[in-house]
C-alpha cells in the first residue's frame, strides 16, 4: 500500500472516529438536559406577574438560595453545562447560520457542518427564494416552513356575480 493511500486511509478513519464521537456527545448532552432542573429566581411564586419564572442570582446578605441550602432550588454551575465540542450545536450537531435573504445564504461554507435557519421576521416570498438558493447549493434548513409556500399564496378570488342586481331586472 503506497504511503498516500494509507495517509487517506487514516483520514477517512481518523473522521468516521470524530463523527462517532460528536453523535455519542450530542446523546450525552440530551441526557445531561433532561437531568438539570429550572433555575428559578427567589421567591418568584410569591409575586408571578412582577418577577417571572427567570434566574437572577440572590444578592441577600441572609439568603438561604445564596448559602444553597438544601430544598431552597439550585443555581447554575459549570456541572450543569454540555460536553464544550457540541456546545452551541442544533440536536443535529449542526451549526446554525441565521439567515434573512438569500445572498446570506452564501455565508455557509461547509454544508456538512452547518445548516440555515431562517430568521424570524421573514416572510413567504423572501422565505421561497432562501429555500431555492439553498436546494441550489444542497444545504439543510433547520425551520423550514411546514406548509409549503405555493400552497401559501392566494389564488385569484373568483368574480362575485352581484345577485340582487340580478333580482330587481
Amino acid at each position: 500500500m503506497s504511503s498516500d493511500r494509507l495517509c487517506l486511509v487514516v483520514k477517512c478513519n481518523a473522521l468516521r472516529l470524530k463523527i462517532m464521537e460528536r453523535k455519542t456527545l450530542l446523546k450525552i448532552r440530551i441526557r445531561q438536559k433532561r437531568k438539570k432542573p429550572e433555575f428559578l429566581r427567589q421567591e418568584y411564586h410569591t409575586h408571578p406577574k412582577r418577577l417571572g419564572r427567570k434566574w437572577r442570582q440572590p444578592m441577600g446578605r441572609t439568603s438561604k438560595l445564596r448559602y444553597k441550602e438544601k430544598a431552597r432550588g439550585s443555581q447554575p454551575s459549570m456541572g450543569y453545562g454540555s460536553p464544550a465540542e457540541v456546545r452551541g450545536l442544533s440536536r443535529f450537531g449542526y451549526r446554525l447560520v441565521r439567515v434573512a435573504n438569500a445572498q446570506q445564504v452564501s455565508r455557509i461554507t461547509d454544508p456538512k457542518n452547518e445548516m440555515i435557519e431562517i430568521a424570524a421576521g421573514v416572510g413567504s416570498r423572501k422565505k421561497e427564494q432562501i429555500l431555492r438558493a439553498a436546494k441550489e447549493k444542497n444545504i439543510l434548513i433547520f425551520n423550514r416552513p411546514r406548509k409549503s409556500i405555493e400552497k401559501r399564496k392566494k389564488l385569484p378570488k373568483p368574480e362575485k356575480k352581484d345577485t340582487k342586481k340580478e333580482e330587481k331586472k
